[in-house]
């Protein structure tokens, strides 16, 4: 089975991850029986890695993005066929606040075949992807063993996993298209404490914006090490053969420091 244009085919054992339903001592956390459809909490309990079966025959001009809008990016886009499609079903009280149908002039934008350039996942491989990929609106069917199959857009590819030629015998994630992980910036137990010796928290936590990459793609303009600072709400937490990151797609990264010393030694 294989896609002509723009998706790529995944093999999936199962949508939910087991280790998140169930604690050590066997407490039932959440059964996927009980996840509801229409919520989009459940994309948490989702899992993100498959098989990749196949890829497609090529891809098309469509368009995926802005490049480089600055910030804030350009409103939303409606198209003729959209306004008419709206009138024609009695859409009197459309309340899009953001309708600017001219949004595209003098933008440069970029296609799913500009974007499938900086992907080069191979069939067979261990793939992570975006948790909307295993929706029932890309279900197509099950292979000969049981797995379910999925379509996967190109700019939904996340990461492959391949052999570290560096470190041979492990693993590590190969990051496709735009997209890079970090780790969040941790606050140390010194900066929580006064100088009297008062803990202000129960632990450190991650502070607001920051991360420090890990994993970066093809012409990133980060390297692995960096401080970066990136937008709010940009950061997508998910687990990657066992370590959790932050997912960030590199054009939501707005500053970058120097390398941490910790990382140089």
């Amino acid at each position: 089975m294989r896609e002509l244009f723009n998706y790529y085919t995944v093999a999936v054992e199962k949508i939910y991850e087991d280790d998140q339903s169930v604690t050590p001592a066997g407490i039932i956390k959440l059964n996927a029986t009980w996840i509801d459809k229409e919520e989009a909490d459940r994309f948490r309990y989702k899992r993100l890695h498959g098989i990749l079966v196949s890829g497609p025959f090529a891809f098309d001009d469509t368009v995926v993005g802005v490049i480089d809008p600055g910030v804030p990016e350009p409103k939303a886009y409606i198209s003729n066929d959209q306004i008419e499609a709206r009138v024609q079903t009695g859409d009197q009280l459309w309340d899009r606040k953001d309708y600017n149908p001219s949004t595209w002039n003098g933008f440069e934008v970029i296609t799913i075949a500009e974007y499938a350039k900086r992907v080069n996942v191979r069939e067979n491989e261990l793939v992570y992807f975006m948790e909307t990929v295993t929706e029932p609106e890309n279900f197509i069917g099950k292979d000969p063993n049981g797995l379910l199959l999925y379509r996967c857009r190109v700019d939904q590819i996340i990461c492959a996993i391949r052999e570290d030629l560096s470190n041979p015998g492990n693993k590590k994630p190969v990051m496709q298209g735009n997209w890079v992980l970090v780790e969040p910036d941790m606050e140390t137990w010194e900066e929580i404490t006064t100088d009297s010796g008062i803990i202000m928290k129960q632990a450190p936590e991650a502070k607001p914006l920051r991360a420090t990459v890990k994993h970066i793609g093809p012409n990133n303009q980060v390297s692995v090490g960096d401080l970066i600072y990136y937008l709010p709400d940009s950061n997508w937490g998910l687990t990657v053969e066992g370590v959790e990151y932050f997912g960030i797609k590199d054009k939501e990264i707005i500053l970058k420091a120097k390398k941490h010393k910790a990382l140089l030694a």
